[in-house]
């Protein structure tokens, strides 16, 4: 399995907001779509608003591969499913509070129970 180098997870990190896209049949990247994202020691994860009904996560979670854009950074990444009792979850959702706490509204969304099934690991690729 692929480890992300310092400097792409330092790019990750240091996003406020993410462009995200997952690709579609052919390998063609889909719509961008502005997200947030959090680091856990040093690994990735994207959680989708809408839960598993949202349109990128259902791309991302078929096809599992997807481009990632953070500041300068435009990087091919695949995704993994982590399930919703999964032991990473609780320091997941601590990430986003620590990281996004300037917007509460947007904060509850993410850390909710329609948010937190759909919760990917990202990874290089």
């Amino acid at each position: 399995m692929a480890r992300w180098n310092d400097d792409d997870l330092g790019a990750l990190d240091r996003a406020r907001e993410l462009e995200i896209t997952s690709l579609d049949e052919n390998g063609t990247p889909r719509s961008y779509r502005t997200i947030w994202g959090v680091r856990v020691g040093g690994d990735y994860y994207v959680r989708s608003v809408n839960g598993t009904s949202g349109r990128w996560y259902q791309g991302a979670h078929t096809r599992n591969e997807g481009r990632i854009q953070a500041l300068d950074n435009e990087l091919d990444v695949s995704f993994a499913d982590i399930g919703e009792n999964d032991d990473v979850q609780p320091r997941i959702d601590e990430a986003y509070q620590e990281k996004y706490d300037y917007s509460p509204d947007s904060l509850r969304m993410i850390t909710s129970s329609t948010a937190r099934p759909a919760t990917l690991k990202v990874m290089p690729r």
